[in-house]
């Protein structure tokens, strides 16, 4: 999976950084949601925020956590396809989420997001992007993200 789409936040953060020379709050960690649609660069579809897609982790259970996962990039590289010129990040570890055997599962995912913030309704969205093939998680059943799937572009 492959993203070169920015919210606002983090556009924001760098147009100000590179231009006007003043910083913005940086994130310590990046954290991985899931959602059923597409976010809004404005982070209003997040859990709470009105019309929610973010899998609500809280809920359904996540085995092992109850918050969004951390997702760690190596250095950033040359981009590997497409257009010339970029530079990508790819997740250096596996990720993965497994829905509580005793809930309802997570629906059908179709899109991931990188927040600056653990806690399922909280902090801003940073990149999001579409999976490759959409994933209905069933109780009990896990998604996973293998190390280098999930590419980070700026062109």
């Amino acid at each position: 999976m492959t993203t070169n789409a920015k919210s606002n936040h983090a556009e924001d953060l760098v147009l100000n950084a590179l231009l006007r020379n003043t910083t913005g709050s940086l994130p310590s960690a990046v954290y991985l949601g899931l959602h059923t649609a597409i976010p809004l660069e404005d982070n209003t579809t997040m859990q709470g925020a009105g019309a929610d897609n973010e899998v609500d982790l809280l809920t359904l259970g996540a085995t092992g956590s109850t918050t969004r996962p951390t997702v760690a990039f190596d250095a950033p590289t040359a981009v590997s396809s497409g257009p010339t010129g970029g530079r990508s990040c790819f997740n250096n570890a596996a990720v993965e989420l497994t829905a509580d055997t005793g809930g309802a599962g997570f629906g059908t995912v179709t899109h991931f997001a990188l927040y600056d913030n653990a806690t399922v309704g909280s902090g801003n969205l940073i990149y999001y992007g579409e999976l490759d093939v959409p994933k209905t998680i069933a109780a009990g059943d896990t998604i996973r993200f293998a190390a280098n799937s999930i590419e980070v572009t700026e062109l």
